[in-house]
């Protein structure tokens, strides 16, 4: 790529994955798009929800099947795939040491360098669907399952876990129906590892918390920097949504930076349904209607950061959406930015 960042939306179908990627360089353009692989489970059976989650660094992807019924209904399971030359091979397939029906482990991933982040929002540990979350850490080709991350408060129906990210030693979680500001309002839990600890550091929530808001639904992170979507959020309207930016400063201590709401968002829009972050770079995707129909169709907002002030720089549509594609969905940053280079997030 020249200049730009890279919007990938995914479609789950019979057990396979497929990914369109789109490059965005100064506007939506078309693309030429090539198949490189379709993954499949080596023992994916009808149900399973392969694909519902995933996330790649490097040469090695990860696909959650939270539906896999492997120690009991919906238990969930997850796959680890590596890129060989130009072949990807399953390497492994991660469950939980305590696995337990309905706990949906596999619901969210995310991997960096060679630790895995994997959510099972159903977990019961702090009462039903409280959720929890696995570190998986490799070594010369064998997953160990590290530590289980619980909220220091959890509590039942929080569904921690329903959303990933992890940056090194960090890893965010999120609990978007924690009832601490109202119902469903949610939370975000922060932990950071230490040796081979892993502690919560904070738990964050929107300055303007509000019942329904579901913030932590969605949640990225890169560096010390995270951003996290509350697509119920109201301010604009009932179920308008919005994303917040916390910072990690000197001694630990994560502050809101910014609420960000795309231009144009009305009632029922959703912005924050998805979220990526990359540098001083991100995309929100929504569920945005379309004003004819009145049916979703989805879009997604690239920010540019500069100081402490998020601006909107581009809304990205495609000329041939319809109603109920779910474009902006699921989003992703990857390759180069304007200015720089390097790195990468998934969600």
């Amino acid at each position: 790529m020249k200049r730009g960042q890279i919007v990938q939306r995914i479609w789950i179908a019979s057990g396979l994955v497929f990914a369109l990627v789109a490059a965005w360089v100064s506007q939506v353009s078309a693309a030429t798009i090539t198949e490189s692989a379709v993954l499949t489970a080596s023992d994916g059976a009808l149900g399973d929800s392969f694909g519902d989650a995933v996330a790649i660094d490097g040469t090695v992807a990860i696909v959650g099947a939270p539906l896999d019924d492997d120690d009991g209904d919906f238990s969930g399971s997850a796959y680890a795939f590596s890129l060989i030359g130009t072949a990807w091979t399953e390497a492994a397939k991660l469950t939980a040491s305590d696995a337990a029906t309905d706990d949906q482990f596999g619901s969210a991933v995310s991997i960096s360098g060679s630790s895995v982040l994997v959510g099972a929002k159903g977990d019961d540990d702090g009462g039903s669907k409280s959720g929890s979350a696995y570190l998986f850490i490799e070594s010369t080709g064998t997953w160990t399952e590290e530590t289980k991350l619980t909220a220091g408060d959890a509590s039942p129906s929080d569904e921690f876990g329903f959303a990933v990210a992890l940056s090194g030693d960090l890893a965010v979680i999120g609990a978007p129906q924690n009832d601490d500001a109202g119902t469903n309002s949610g939370s975000v839990y922060v932990f950071a590892r230490n040796g081979g600890a892993w502690t919560e550091e904070a738990k964050l929530v929107a300055d303007d918390a509000s019942a329904g808001a579901h913030f932590g639904y969605t949640v990225a992170i890169d560096g010390d920097t995270t951003m996290i979507g509350a697509f119920g959020d109201g301010e604009l309207g009932p179920s308008a949504g919005a994303a917040y930016v916390f910072r990690r400063s000197v001694g630990a201590t994560w502050s809101q930076e910014a609420k960000i709401i795309g231009s144009g968002i009305v009632t029922n829009d959703h912005f924050g349904t998805s979220v990526a972050l990359f540098e001083d770079t991100a995309l929100v995707g929504t569920m945005e209607a379309d004003p004819m129909l009145n049916q979703p169709i989805g879009s997604v907002y690239v920010f540019e950061r500069t100081g402490t002030a998020w601006n909107e720089e581009a809304k990205l549509t495609v000329p041939d959406l319809e109603p109920f594609d779910g474009f902006g969905n699921s989003v992703a940053l990857s390759g180069e930015v304007p200015g720089r280079s390097g790195g990468r997030q998934e969600r």
